[in-house]
C-alpha cells in the first residue's frame, strides 16, 4: 500500500454541520506529514474564519510545512 509523504495542511470548521471535525481528524491521523488546523468556524473556515484561515495558508506556504 502506498504512502502519501507530501505535507498537508489540513483547515476545518469545528462547528461544520455538513462534513464533521472528525473527518479532518482522521485525514490527520493517516496522513503522517499533515497539521491540523480546526477553526471556530462552521462549514465555509475560510469565509467565516478568513483572517486566521488566511494566516495559516500565508505561514504554510511560507515554509512551515518544511518542519
Amino acid at each position: 500500500m502506498g504512502e502519501i509523504t507530501t505535507p498537508v495542511q489540513i483547515i476545518a470548521g469545528r462547528q461544520d454541520p455538513f462534513v464533521p471535525p472528525e473527518n479532518a481528524e482522521f485525514l490527520a491521523q493517516r496522513l503522517p506529514r499533515s497539521e491540523l488546523a480546526l477553526l471556530d468556524t462552521g462549514h465555509f473556515a475560510w469565509e467565516d474564519g478568513a483572517d486566521e484561515w488566511g494566516s495559516i495558508l500565508l505561514s504554510w506556504i511560507g515554509g512551515r510545512y518544511r518542519s
